[in-house]
């Protein structure tokens, strides 16, 4: 995986205690890597440490900067730099440290972790952070680093398509149910050479999908459809999903357990797309 391949080139300065069960609030560790882009070294310093995020909660408060080589580089919103997040007992301060995305050879930029959910259930909250210049001019040598944050369940699986890389992973959704009934959501970025990234419509053609962790169940490829009102993913979905789960299961998501009312759903999710796209080109005309 490219988290593992791309750990050689972190320098790392321990600040205190890696086990999280003896960093007491205030300790803090940082961490520094350096990646290469078109000739250019860039670097991200980040400031770790532990605080809670509520009354029962622990977690990681991450504070980063970025660089292009001596140039501190601001980013591109005035939110930027900070990530927080909870943290689980199984993992240490070192499940934060900035990670070369998405490989250490030809990286984009960096990913940083820190935990999404606290309670029972685990997730990962991630930070993409790719710099790219902060205008278009040949001469002018200002850059700007840009973040996107998402959440997986698993380590996401990345990949490069043309000069686009994608961001493959899976969310836990419980719908209006609880872990019992919750499912693995699957879900696709794609980050541009500019660095920003956005979720077009996942395809309907399996085929072109990497293998993704507990999430090719065909219930929650059609939740992934209904979710980003992709009727071709739902039609599809549905044509696998032969065998169906308790009707409890379904409920919690409020879908039909019959075939009839599951079309007039994806018959609505058709039209309701259509709808949009016309007042898109409706906005569009003069």
């Amino acid at each position: 995986m490219f988290l593992i391949a791309a750990l050689a080139c972190l320098a790392i300065v321990p600040m205190a205690s890696a086990n999280p069960s003896d960093d007491k609030p205030g300790d803090k560790h940082v961490f520094e890597s350096k990646i290469r882009i078109d000739g250019a070294v860039f670097s991200l310093r980040a400031s770790v440490k532990p605080v809670r995020v509520d009354w029962i909660n622990d977690g990681w408060l991450v504070h980063y900067t970025v660089r292009r080589g001596d140039k501190f580089m601001h980013p591109a919103t005035w939110e930027g730099g900070r990530l927080v997040g909870c943290r689980y007992a199984s993992e240490d301060v070192a499940g934060c440290k900035p990670v070369p995305f998405p490989d250490a050879e030809r990286p984009v930029g960096w990913l940083l972790r820190v935990g999404a959910t606290c309670g029972n259930t685990s997730s990962g909250r991630y930070r993409l952070v790719t710099p790219r210049p902060w205008s278009r001019s040949p001469s002018d040598d200002r850059w700007e680093y840009v973040e996107t944050t998402f959440e997986s369940k698993f380590e996401p699986t990345a990949r490069r398509v043309g000069d686009r890389v994608e961001i493959w992973g899976v969310t836990q959704d419980w719908g209006n149910g609880g872990t019992a009934t919750s499912i693995f959501v699957p879900f696709r970025l794609i980050v541009r050479p500019d660095g920003s990234a956005g979720r077009p419509p996942l395809d309907p053609d399996l085929s072109t999908w990497p293998a993704l962790e507990r999430g090719g169940t065909p219930m929650a490829q059609f939740v992934a459809g209904l979710r980003s009102r992709n009727p071709d993913l739902m039609r599809s979905a549905k044509a696998r999903w032969t065998e169906r789960p308790p009707a409890a299961w379904q409920d919690a998501f409020g879908l039909a357990t019959d075939d009839n009312t599951l079309d007039r759903l994806i018959t609505g999710v058709t039209a309701f797309r259509r709808a949009e796209r016309r007042l898109v080109d409706m906005q569009r005309s003069p």
